[in-house]
């Protein structure tokens, strides 16, 4: 019987304290220096523990199970529910035949051979269909499913799979599967399945009214394909329909396009930006020239990341889209993913090990989300690699590269582990027993690694007795690297986000619109994580389908100015001494942003202030008032004039055009990416930052709905 990470750490606690050892312990480990210290402290107070928690690490992960399967296929079916089935297939027992006809069914050689194989196969009534066995009906159901969203493709596939695994080629299975055909482009595929389909039904024995409606369904797919013929009369036709990896669109590759190009020494970067460091900022993103509002700065892939426990069957565990006719790990429930090919990859790099310790890792509230993200980022890196970086920890100063996490060519690279490695880990900032708590996580985590066989433990078939009783020198390093990761992660891991199919927006008088976005991940984005924070942030953060996180500018960015990133606290949601408290918990540091450092109103005060102007050159504020609003205006500290009625009027033709804009994103009545309409709201919010003094009603406005506008957009596309 495993005992749970959770008691095995509540008894540890319970065990030093009766011993008298905590204060001891708890002190040694805020004094100790080194995260290798702190391995050795604990390890030296605690020499049984490595045999303790070696005894508690075995497989353990979400098994199949019929039982639960067939209750979750009915529930799905009942529901319609996508997930559910999708939940059902994952928890279904694999055949003997799993790999064949469902892993690489639509491998390109064998989708060639699928097809003729299914046109030659007789229809059969449906009288004579036979008991369906799970597997069969749940790939039916989520086909059909499919099918009636009109996800074609997606259909296809499961439709095609039942039938692989000897779902009878009834009359409904096949009339889906050629308008599959005609709807992913297949026109002469789908046209002979119809015709042989019409055929077959004349002698099926039905009433004639059930020919009848039938025989309407199939003319009208014929007609459809004649009048898609006129339209693509030259497009390229395959013969079959295989798997692939999926891809962004070309809409989306647009929008994630980097401003100014990729900089050469800052990886998925644009080249306007600049890494810096200081003692007091550490490191940081400057702009090396003016950013407008609207541009992508930073486009990034994520080092390591990780799905949340509730979305383990709505989302590919490789490639983060949303699956529709996904595929199981053959062996644990937990895992699904987008095609045979997200499986491999999946596989090869982290799911073939750690698959059988998932449910070890991800069912501990103690261990927190964090702790599979940093046991992934280790294990997907090489040993040497790992070890390379380990030996550092031990020096009592870091060079200025390795602070700054560039590679040998001296960039910073999203892909390379020294970037991940760079992470501020926070120690000093930190209690003794959240460093004592994270110190014994990194061990059991470490003795995971050993389980699933990152290390070289064996020697001739027989563990070393170094092995049984302890960890290695090289173990132990790599412990401490890990103790480096669970505390890094806690200031430098993202969630990753997903827009859901709804938006709720508040009355007008609220003035508040809210995009539902839930947090399907986490992962590790080693560049952003460069960019600091502000209650005022003057960039957003937004995840694409997939696994790439974008920062895009929400506002002009004067060249010299520090790129800022919103950690979650917001002046215009939370108050002041909220906002410093949840900081100064979670990420370590007092906030001395300007809505901090001036104490700006909240939205629900903001509404009701007056706002302010400002002279667009020394930026302080014009004292404005009724009598002299329509007059031109000399600035008193920097005799700049501004002509106030002209002012005035620019701002009330652009807000009068912004609103027609703002109007139609609420009502969701605009292209996906309309550049117009993007630009509209960008040349407000220019405007705005130019004439207003921060911070203001109008300029919130403005960017709330660039944001809503991206956000819809993402959805919709």
């Amino acid at each position: 019987m495993i005992i749970p990470f959770d008691i095995l750490y509540e008894g540890f606690c319970n065990r030093i304290r009766s011993c008298g050892k905590s204060e001891t312990i708890l002190d040694l480990m805020k004094k100790g220096g080194s995260d290798i210290s702190r391995i050795r402290i604990l390890l030296t107070e605690e020499p049984d523990l490595c045999s303790l928690l070696g005894r508690n690490i075995s497989d353990f992960f979400e098994r199949k199970d019929e039982a639960v399967a067939t209750k979750l296929w009915k529930r799905g079916s009942v529901g319609k529910s996508l997930e559910l089935l999708t939940e059902a297939f994952a928890r279904c027992p694999t055949p003997m035949c799993f790999e064949e006809k469902i892993i690489s069914a639509f491998d390109e050689d064998k989708a060639k051979i699928i097809l003729p194989t299914f046109m030659q196969a007789p229809l059969k009534e449906i009288t004579d269909v036979a008991e369906t066995n799970i597997m069969q009906g749940i790939l039916y159901d989520r086909g059909c499913l499919l099918f009636s969203s009109k996800r074609y493709l997606a259909a296809y596939k499961d439709l095609m799979r039942a039938w692989l695994l000897n779902y009878p080629k009834t009359l409904d299975l096949s009339f889906r599967i050629a308008v599959c055909c005609f709807e992913c482009g297949e026109l002469d595929i789908g046209k002979e399945l119809l015709q042989c389909t019409a055929q077959h039904l004349r002698t099926m024995s039905m009433t004639n009214e059930e020919k009848s409606v039938w025989t309407m369904n199939i003319v009208k797919a014929l007609k459809a394909i004649e009048i898609s013929r006129k339209h693509t009369p030259s497009k390229t036709q395959c013969g079959y329909i295989n798997d692939s990896l999926p891809t962004t669109n070309n809409i989306i590759e647009e929008f994630a396009a980097l401003h100014g190009g990729e900089s050469q020494k800052i990886s998925r970067t644009s080249e306007v930006l600049e890494l810096q460091f200081s003692p007091e900022k550490g490191r940081h993103m400057v702009a090396q020239t003016d950013i407008p509002p609207g541009a992508t700065v930073i486009a990034e892939m994520p080092y390591a990341w990780t799905i949340s426990k509730l979305s383990y069957h709505k989302f590919c565990h490789w490639c983060l889209l949303r699956v529709e006719s996904g595929i199981p790990c053959s062996s644990c429930a937990s895992a699904v993913f987008c095609n045979a090919t997200c499986r491999q990859h999946a596989m090869n790099a982290f799911h073939g090990k750690e698959c059988k310790l998932l449910k070890l890792l991800d069912s501990s509230q103690k261990l927190g989300n964090m702790a599979l993200l940093c046991f992934r980022t280790v294990l997907i890196t090489s040993l040497s690699t790992v070890l390379q970086c380990a030996n550092l920890l031990s020096q009592d100063t870091l060079s200025h590269d390795i602070i700054m996490g560039l590679n040998d060519n001296n960039k910073l690279d999203s892909s390379s582990y020294l970037a991940v490695f760079a992470q501020t880990p926070n120690s000093e900032q930190r209690q003794a027993a959240d460093i004592l708590k994270r110190t014994f996580s990194a061990v059991y985590l470490t003795l995971a690694l050993k389980h699933v066989g990152y290390f070289e433990t064996v020697e001739n078939g027989k563990s070393t007795e170094e092995d049984t009783k302890g960890l290695s020198e090289q173990e132990i390093s790599v412990a401490a690297l890990m103790l480096r990761h669970l505390q890094g992660a806690s200031c430098n891991a993202y969630g990753i986000n997903y827009i859901e199919n709804r938006v709720n927006i508040m009355s007008e008088e609220g003035k508040q619109r809210h995009l539902q976005i839930d947090e399907v991940g986490g992962a590790t984005y080693a560049v952003i994580s460069t960019t600091n924070h502000s209650c005022n942030p003057n960039a957003y953060r937004i995840n694409i389908p997939g696994r790439m996180c974008l920062v895009k500018t929400l506002r002009d960015i004067g060249k010299g100015e520090q790129i800022f990133d919103g950690y979650g606290p917001l002046y215009l949601t939370e108050t002041r001494q909220e906002r410093i408290s949840k900081l100064q918990t979670q990420y370590l540091f007092r906030c001395s942003c300007l809505p901090c450092s001036e104490d700006w109103p909240m939205y629900k005060d903001l509404q009701k202030a007056s706002i302010k102007y400002k002279c667009s050159s020394c930026l302080c504020e014009l004292k404005v008032d009724g009598k002299n609003m329509h007059n031109k205006l000399k600035c008193p500290y920097c005799d700049k004039v501004t002509d106030m009625k002209k002012l005035l009027s620019t701002l009330k033709e652009q807000k009068e055009t912004f609103s027609l804009v703002k109007a139609s994103i609420i009502a969701e009545t605009f292209q996906p990416f309309d550049k117009d309409i993007e630009a509209i709201i960008t040349k407000y919010i220019q405007l705005c930052q130019k004439a207003y003094l921060d911070p203001c009603i109008e300029s919130v406005e403005a960017q709330e709905m660039l944001k809503l506008f991206w956000n819809i957009s993402i959805r919709n596309s």
